[in-house]
């Protein structure tokens, strides 16, 4: 019997409307996903899409503890976790590629990811403690409310898509530019993931933060108070000392990858 670590989470992406409606191959796999997570007690029960969700919506089945069992729930909005699957790919790019600069490259985005990738999820934790939503449509001009989040949550989105003088630009470029040695297509499809996420973040944040406020909810949201710009203030200084001045956490990288790529050149057969 497999059982997991009570604080484990495992999702899988379903794409329609609701998991009864899509192809039954589909359908199984989900399911199977999503008791794999569970414990012998598992009540495993699908839920409807939500009422006015368009027809192209993303829902993810996640395996969650509830009332002393598991069941898979939808979640609308999967965007930033998916971001997070895209950081993951330069990570294990540059490990099989098996270079020094990749795999200081891959190091670096790894350190990267905890300070965006967290500061992102806590931008959605700031937004759903007030709304209690993590519908996109359930936004809509919070930038007219809540004008310091947006600029915060604004850098960390575009460290998200890699942009140059963020942490997110100096692993993904450091991973490019070793894949360009190793093979040019390779590079080419690594480089074209970064435009696609950027794409899709900035999807999310125009969807979210700007236009007109769209419901009461949104215009009754207070700005970010002192404690939650101090936790996004340092992140932000984070990301930005490691976008604009790399050499600290590279230099110490040297030594041990130099001494990984030595040791595993050597033959272990006699």
């Amino acid at each position: 019997m497999f059982l997991p670590p009570v604080h484990s989470a495992f999702s899988f992406v379903v794409r329609r409307r609701a998991l009864a409606r899509v192809r039954p191959l589909r359908r199984f796999v989900a399911l199977l996903f999503a008791a794999g997570a569970a414990a012998a007690r598992a009540e495993l029960t699908v839920h409807p899409a939500p009422d006015g969700a368009p027809a192209n919506a993303t829902y993810r089945v996640e395996a969650r503890e509830r009332g002393g069992g598991w069941q898979p729930v939808f979640v609308y909005d999967a965007v930033v976790g998916d971001e997070g699957r895209h950081h993951m790919g330069f990570v294990t790019l540059g490990f099989f590629m098996f270079s020094a600069l990749s795999i200081e490259g891959a190091l670096v985005q790894m350190v990267s990811h905890g300070f965006v990738s967290g500061a992102m999820f806590f931008c959605i934790g700031v937004m759903y403690d007030r709304v209690h939503s993590r519908q996109i449509a359930d936004y809509g001009g919070v930038v007219n409310t809540m004008p310091k989040f947006a600029a915060l949550f604004m850098l960390f989105s575009m460290a998200n898509a890699g942009l140059p003088a963020t942490s997110g630009f100096v692993g993904e470029f450091m991973v490019i530019l070793a894949a360009v040695k190793f093979n040019f297509w390779v590079a080419f499809a690594a480089a074209s993931s970064m435009v696609i996420g950027a794409a899709y973040t900035l999807w999310m944040y125009k969807r979210v933060i700007f236009g007109d406020v769209a419901n009461h909810h949104v215009a009754e949201l207070k700005d970010i108070n002192k404690r939650e710009f101090a936790i996004l203030g340092v992140l932000a200084i984070c990301t930005l000392w490691m976008g604009l001045y790399p050499q600290p956490f590279t230099e110490v990288m040297h030594a041990s990858v130099n001494d990984l790529l030595r040791h595993v050149a050597i033959s272990k057969i006699q």
